[in-house]
């Protein structure tokens, strides 16, 4: 609501099982999952997606995502930050 979307337009689940997982990536409702997870989990995710050739969007296997803003006072110091992990 706060950014204008429709509150039907973006779902934000946490980890649960992979019966609901599965669910809703069967489901005809659903049109684009977006999973941040293990490798595993992503490749899980994009067999079941598969069937129904849903698409997908898998950020994996990353332990400390890191966004850097047009702002930033020290891009030496962030890409630092990025490489040290």
């Amino acid at each position: 609501k706060d950014v204008g979307l429709p509150s039907s337009v973006l779902q934000v689940l946490t980890p649960g099982t992979a019966e609901v997982a599965t669910t809703l990536l069967e489901s005809p409702m659903i049109d684009k999952v977006s999973v941040t997870g293990s490798i595993e989990t992503g490749i899980k995710v994009a067999e079941v997606a598969a069937r129904t050739l849903k698409r997908v969007t898998l950020e994996l296997g990353g332990k400390s995502p890191l966004l850097i803003f047009n702002d930033c006072h020290s891009i030496e110091t962030a890409a630092q930050i990025a490489s040290d992990g």
